[in-house]
């Protein structure tokens, strides 16, 4: 066990990076949506996701399980129908009330009605009764939103009128919105590019609690003398005149005043009204600023937000705590003391918290990052080692600092009025082996050694498989302490000496009954074709 905590913004070991297959001809992955969803498990996009272990070729968004591991549940649905088309790529994606995962990108589907999105149901498998047909767009839709109404908000440089939509040519603003079932909302209108000032293609949305639309991207051509950079529409779409105007731009070469249209690319909305934006850019209105800067409610830029990144930083993504701290991720996030950083963390005011501490800066930079329910952080890219330790595409750092085991353990040995060699974290007081965590959470006999399994209806011992009620089906059980904070995690697989291999039991509801008030027995019958089957269960500390 080891004996110092893991600060904030240490990488969490336990997660990811040894379920990529080793020595492949096509390279690394590139991860560009990372997403969390209420059930711990997690949504990896992108592209080369098919060099996940267990994975088909063509696949570009996987389903992990809390701890990283590839689920196979839901795989094997999606690389069916991406088979060998290497041009397929994931830019965003977003989880409806019902479950089901819009993903948008690149050549998802050559027959599908829009190549560029389309909804999975909650087993991966596309579902065909979403026909939603976004408007011509060039580079795929790079931007997805759902509003709490359910409507679907898309960005993307819209490039052309093709029938049966209405809009003319290439002289819009790059956003649309969808009904929930995919079909156009045609109450929704659409803003020239000479009303925007150049604006072109939606990158990232922030819908404000009016329901009104903060939208950032990029700008169209430098005909535009002050390109607009971010915009607010209405709640039906048209132009809020009142906002702004936001222009960024990027001075290459300030000896020969060379300047270029900068981009806004992740915005996120602070408390009391204030926006924070982040991109590519060293000025914001003409004020020097180098990568991200805050908007007043108003669009005017608020000169007291001062994160003194250096020029040349690149902020990719961001993500608002709960708390109102920022993260920040990119290329070069340099900033005081982070020197060439790939993440960091603000507080709101924009100073940096120093408190989160990622370590060594990944090789090829951030490009998402994810919130758990917890507080930890996900993030997602191209990068090969992070923190200095090996980790392809995705990883998860620690969003605040986790005691050690020790001391988690000793806490758990508190709340259950264990004391002495029963409440010591390392001791084996009768010289078994079974450490006294699992001696806590299967109720063992703490003075003598007790290495049996349990007797089915008995209160105490290992879990154990009982005789099948019918052919082919397993029958597993073990014992639960009840409200105790422990995390029971059941596995099984049919090859115990490869560590990947195992895989958590989901889909499958256990029969539970009650003990007494500390106990509770649980009982899952499995059915499986396999001749050797091996179960176990991994009791993980609160």
């Amino acid at each position: 066990m080891p004996a110092t905590a893991q600060t904030a913004g240490s990488l969490d070991p336990s997660f990811g990076d040894q379920f990529w297959r080793r020595n492949s001809l096509y390279g690394s992955p590139w991860v560009t949506v990372i997403l969390p969803a209420r059930d711990g498990k997690v949504y990896l996009g992108g592209y080369c996701i098919d060099l996940m272990e267990g994975t088909s070729p063509g696949l570009v968004i996987a389903r992990l399980t809390s701890d990283g591991t590839l689920d196979g549940t839901f795989a094997s649905g999606v690389a069916s129908w991406l088979w060998d088309n290497e041009d397929a790529e994931v830019h965003a994606a977003a989880l409806q009330p019902d479950g089901k995962l819009i993903i948008v990108g690149d050549d998802l589907f050559e027959s599908a009605p829009s190549g560029t999105m389309l909804r999975l149901n909650a087993d991966g498998t596309r579902d065909t009764g979403f026909t939603a047909r976004t408007l011509p767009v060039r580079d795929g839709v790079r931007m997805l939103a759902v509003q709490e109404d359910g409507k679907i908000l898309i960005g993307a440089a819209i490039v052309s009128k093709v029938p049966p939509f209405d809009l003319p040519g290439t002289t819009t603003v790059g956003i649309q919105r969808l009904n929930a079932d995919g079909s156009q909302d045609t109450g929704f209108k659409s803003v020239s590019l000479a009303e925007s000032q150049g604006f072109e293609t939606t990158t990232c949305v922030v819908v404000l609690p009016d329901g009104k639309l903060l939208i950032g991207g990029e700008g169209y051509a430098s005909v535009f003398a002050n390109g607009r950079s971010c915009l607010r529409l209405n709640t039906d779409g048209s132009l809020d005149a009142s906002f702004g105007p936001v222009v960024v731009d990027v001075d290459q070469s300030q000896s020969l005043g060379v300047v270029y249209r900068g981009t806004v690319g992740s915005m996120v909305r602070q408390a009391d009204g204030k926006v924070v934006i982040g991109g590519w850019f060293t000025h914001v209105n003409g004020s020097p600023k180098n990568s991200i800067a805050r908007l007043n409610a108003d669009g005017s830029l608020d000169e007291s937000f001062d994160v003194g990144l250096r020029q040349g930083s690149q902020v990719t993504c961001m993500a608002q705590q709960n708390d109102g701290r920022i993260l920040v991720a990119g290329w070069n996030i340099n900033v005081l003391g982070t020197r060439y950083a790939t993440i960091a963390r603000l507080e709101a005011d924009g100073s940096l918290d120093r408190s989160f501490s990622p370590g060594t800066p990944s090789q090829h930079g951030i490009s998402t990052i994810g919130l758990e329910a917890d507080g930890n952080v996900l993030v997602g890219g191209g990068f090969t080692l992070l923190n200095g330790v090996p980790r392809r595409g995705y990883a998860r750092l620690l969003g605040s600092e986790r005691p050690t085991p020790r001391d988690r353990f000793a806490t758990a040995a508190q709340a259950a009025g264990l004391s002495g060699e029963a409440a010591a974290p390392e001791s084996a007081p009768q010289g078994d082996g079974v450490a006294n965590l699992h001696k806590y959470a299967f109720n063992l006999d703490m003075h003598r050694a007790d290495g049996g399994t349990m007797s089915q209806g008995g209160v105490r011992g290992l879990p154990s498989l009982l005789p099948p009620r019918a052919a082919r089906t397993f029958r597993f059980e073990f014992l639960r302490r009840r409200n105790s904070g422990l995390v029971y995690i059941p596995q099984l697989t049919t090859r115990p000496d490869i560590a990947s291999w195992w895989r958590t039991l989901t889909g499958i509801a256990p029969k539970i009954d009650p003990i007494d008030a500390t106990w509770e027995r649980l009982t899952y019958e499995v059915k499986r074709n396999e001749p050797n089957i091996f179960f176990r269960v991994e009791v993980r500390l609160p």
